[in-house]
């Protein structure tokens, strides 16, 4: 569903890049997030020719609007095209889904499935990747079949997430230094500590984490405990504006209903859940606090229906995305590009 469309023309694009003839642009979202809206003006061109034939215009607008959502054009013929496109419109390679939070299935070297969560499961909003030091900031989603009901992918943006939560609970995260994600590996639950790693090798594993600057504990010769602080918020580089930036509210225990979370605390104790985050000293964050995160996605969030071949290209830093419930079979590949990280932002 989708609000306050008005046609726009593209303001401040480079010197010499003028609109195309054969399309339309749409500004598309609410009060808090809006997005580009990209339509054929009459024919059904297929896509990757068509942004194949206007790289500079892509880029540029993808600058100027950081969401870009292609709709109405004929479908990629191959998952390959993906990846070419990806190609085309970053300034690096398409990336590997290094640290895993969650299970995909690479469908090519640089194409994943989107998150394999049961379709019952939302997957709350999230930029990728913000529980470490280093994310992808361009990502890009193409819908190879869309759901019968649902499936959405709501997105948010970050800046106006950030000056929707009280400052009192984003000073508490700023003061502290940021937040402590932790993370117990084990076989029954979540990800194992060898997909997260890509290696058996168990000392790989150690070799890895302190690399990185992780913490870690084995609990026993399979279950692995780390524990990572990475930043709360960023001061965005090119528009200077401080985003949210983090996936406490999602790695909190309190992201699952009720009777999951006092299952796994009876069965595994507060100490041992799957994942789990505080306060970068590692005193506890309030459930309200978080709940109040959460009301602020919530009321930024903005959505959109997705048809079969629909591309939408994002900035990883100034949006987050997630997940609705669905129903029936739902088909959407990722891919991400252009590594950035803690070192290029004053946090």
């Amino acid at each position: 569903m989708t609000s306050n469309y008005r046609e726009i023309a593209p303001t401040q694009l480079d010197a010499g890049i003028a609109l195309p003839d054969d399309i339309t642009l749409t500004r598309i979202g609410n009060q808090y997030t809006k997005a580009t809206l990209i339509t054929p003006a009459q024919t059904y061109p297929e896509l990757k020719s068509w942004i194949s034939g206007h790289v500079d215009f892509v880029r540029s607008l993808y600058q100027q609007d950081r969401v870009l959502l292609f709709k109405g054009f004929s479908p990629f013929k191959e998952r390959k095209d993906l990846s070419e496109i990806v190609g085309l419109v970053s300034d690096s390679k398409a990336l590997q889904y290094a640290e895993p939070s969650t299970p995909r299935t690479k469908v090519l070297d640089d194409i994943y499935t989107s998150t394999e969560y049961p379709k019952e499961q939302q997957i709350a909003q999230h930029n990728e990747h913000s529980y470490s030091d280093f994310w992808p900031k361009k990502l890009f989603f193409y819908c190879e079949q869309p759901a019968a009901s649902g499936g959405q992918t709501p997105i948010c943006d970050s800046a106006e997430v950030y000056k929707l939560i009280p400052e009192e609970i984003s000073r508490r995260f700023e003061s502290k230094g940021g937040v402590m994600y932790v993370r117990n590996f084990t076989e029954e639950m979540d990800i194992r500590w060898q997909d997260f790693f890509n290696t058996n090798d168990k000392r790989a594993a150690e070799e890895y984490c302190e690399a990185r600057k992780m913490g870690y504990k084995w609990q026993d010769d399979e279950k692995l405990m780390i524990y990572q602080v990475s930043q709360a918020v960023l001061t965005e580089k090119t528009f200077g504006r401080k985003v949210w930036f983090n996936q406490a509210h999602l790695f909190h225990y309190s992201n699952l209903n009720e009777e999951i979370s006092a299952y796994l605390i009876d069965v595994y104790g507060m100490e041992n859940l799957p994942r789990n985050t505080f306060y970068a000293d590692g005193s506890e964050i309030a459930v309200a606090d978080l709940d109040r995160i959460r009301k602020a996605y919530q009321d930024a969030m903005f959505r959109f229906e997705w048809n079969k071949g629909d591309l939408l290209i994002m900035d990883n830093v100034n949006f987050t995305h997630g997940r609705d419930t669905y129903s029936g079979d739902r088909s959407l590949l990722v891919s991400m590009s252009e590594e950035d990280g803690i070192s290029n932002y004053n946090a």
